[in-house]
């Protein structure tokens, strides 16, 4: 997949060990299972446990490619680094004035707590 023309390329942050952050031990869904009449079934009542208990879960054997995703992080990435505040502040999503969160969020809007 080619990098597409000024977009800068989207690098992983360094890895975390299970000690420095609280994680969630979230279910695996294997796509793979879907080529398998039986396997489908299995699928369905993966995906359904882990939206009902957990909200989301981890996708794998997808076959969308590693550069396929590298290039998505890239084009998501440049919507907070590479477009300027003030077209964004053009956007700004209307909380307080309709409790609507679509639109742009200033940095900070939210306090994360643990």
């Amino acid at each position: 997949m080619a990098p597409v023309e000024n977009v800068k390329a989207w690098t992983s942050p360094p890895l975390t060990g299970a000690n420095d952050v609280p994680w969630a031990n979230i279910l695996t869904v294997d796509m793979s299972l879907y080529d398998d009449p039986t396997g489908r079934a299995e699928l369905v009542k993966v995906v359904n446990t882990a939206l009902r208990k957990d909200g989301f879960f981890y996708l794998i054997n997808h076959g969308v490619s590693k550069d396929h995703i590298q290039q998505q992080f890239s084009l998501s990435l440049a919507t907070f680094d590479q477009v300027p505040l003030a077209e964004k502040e053009q956007h700004l999503a209307p909380i307080a004035e309709k409790g609507s969160f679509r639109g742009y969020k200033l940095q900070n809007f939210w306090e994360v707590r643990f």
